[in-house]
């Protein structure tokens, strides 16, 4: 009897055997997801294999404890189940940290590209100048503590008969990140002969407005030039009235570059 139970358990062992490649060709077909990944194609078939193995190894323990009981009809049921229980148990924890990753198999963290430093939008006043027959006034401007200067039309100091200029004496780059650069400035102006704004690029002068004979507003009026075309070069800016005959006014206040100018 006992040769007998032997023997049926070496079939069914070698059975078992027979059929683990066809068990993990099919683990294989199951993860056509992976198929570009080898390392992941790897781990899930030896998952699949050690499956495959606790399966072959509970069923023998089975068959084993089979022949146990048929062998010694003594052996209290309760006993042979008490055993399947255990190896299950057993076989379980083994599955769990064969499935688990090891230490040196986390995932590396991808960190993403560095965060593009944020431009600077601050507004920039324009306070010092060169001057020529202008003056500076500390009172009676339509933004107080803001620069405002006055152009001096008292011609008998301005024998030469010169422009009458007001410069800027430091230069501003327009940043080409900036997104709308504007020069602004608040300014009223009684003009008896021509006169104009300048803006000297890169060592070159150009006009952005101009001012006609006997054009005239006694209001304080918003001037705003768009200076996008300017990207990326320095400008430096002029106030230009002709001087002869000089009986004209002009007030400029709170001159500034505005690097993200809103209406």
């Amino acid at each position: 009897m006992r040769n007998a139970q032997r023997y049926y358990l070496t079939v069914w062992r070698g059975f078992l055997y027979l059929l683990l490649p066809l068990i993990l060709a099919t683990i294989a077909c199951q993860f056509p997801g992976i198929g570009g990944d080898a390392s992941l194609q790897q781990t899930n078939v030896a998952l699949g294999i050690q499956q495959t193995m606790n399966a072959i190894n509970d069923a023998t323990l089975q068959a084993q404890l089979t022949q146990v009981v048929v062998v010694n009809p003594t052996v209290p049921q309760q006993n042979v189940q008490a055993t399947l229980d255990a190896q299950a148990t057993a076989i379980a924890l083994d599955f769990t940290q064969t499935a688990a990753p090891a230490a040196s198999e986390t995932p590396t963290q991808i960190i993403g590209p560095p965060s593009t430093t944020e431009v600077a939008l601050e507004e920039i006043p324009i306070l010092e100048w060169k001057m020529f027959f202008w003056v500076t006034l500390n009172s009676g401007c339509y933004i107080d503590n803001a620069g405002c200067w006055r152009m001096n039309d008292d011609y008998r100091k301005n024998a030469n008969r010169e422009d009458v200029t007001m410069v800027s004496k430091n230069p501003v780059r327009i940043d080409p990140a900036w997104p709308k650069p504007y020069l602004v400035f608040w300014h009223k102006y009684d003009f008896e002969k021509a006169a104009r704004v300048d803006l000297q690029v890169n060592g070159t002068w150009i006009t952005i407005k101009n001012y006609r004979e006997n054009e005239t507003t006694s209001r304080w009026i918003r001037e705003t030039f768009n200076l996008e075309d300017y990207k990326g070069k320095e400008v430096v800016v002029r106030f230009l009235a002709t001087s002869y005959p000089l009986a004209s006014q002009w007030y400029v206040n709170d001159v500034r570059v505005v690097p993200n100018y809103s209406p």
